[in-house]
């Protein structure tokens, strides 16, 4: 190995930083979004909305490059269906961030290939409409 070359599992974690760092922001404005969402009437149940989903459209490929023009390909999926396994890095660093914003945070594959970030909360803010009922 070079003295200035990056170890194989440098080059993991650093594919590992990235993939974090976009599930930390699935989107754009994701803040707002769940803002908006607390705040929101499910009209199929008349209930306060208590989660948000983001499908993830991120490529599965992270690619790292090395030396003397070759590059490593580390799999976005493998670090994603880690999450089930409850003392995983991905998820005690994902359940931490996100516990700061009063999130919980659950990843999935809806399809193959398509995965879920699904945040939920407690939803305190708003209480579900008064529905009169006739006997």
């Amino acid at each position: 190995m070079l003295k200035n070359e990056e170890s194989f599992k440098d080059k993991c974690d650093r594919s590992y930083q990235i993939c974090l760092k976009e599930l930390k922001s699935p989107s754009k404005n994701w803040e707002t979004d769940i803002h908006n969402s607390q705040f929101t009437i499910d009209p199929q149940t008349m209930q306060p909305k208590t989660f948000h989903e983001f499908i993830l459209n991120s490529p599965d490929n992270i690619t790292i490059d090395g030396p003397q023009k070759h590059t490593y390909i580390f799999k976005r999926s493998v670090f994603y269906k880690k999450f089930r396994v409850t003392q995983s890095r991905i998820y005690k660093d994902l359940t931490k961030y996100y516990k700061d914003f009063n999130l919980f945070v659950d990843l999935y594959e809806k399809e193959p290939k398509m995965w879920v970030l699904k945040l939920s909360w407690n939803n305190t803010r708003l209480k579900s409409p008064n529905i009169i009922r006739r006997f």
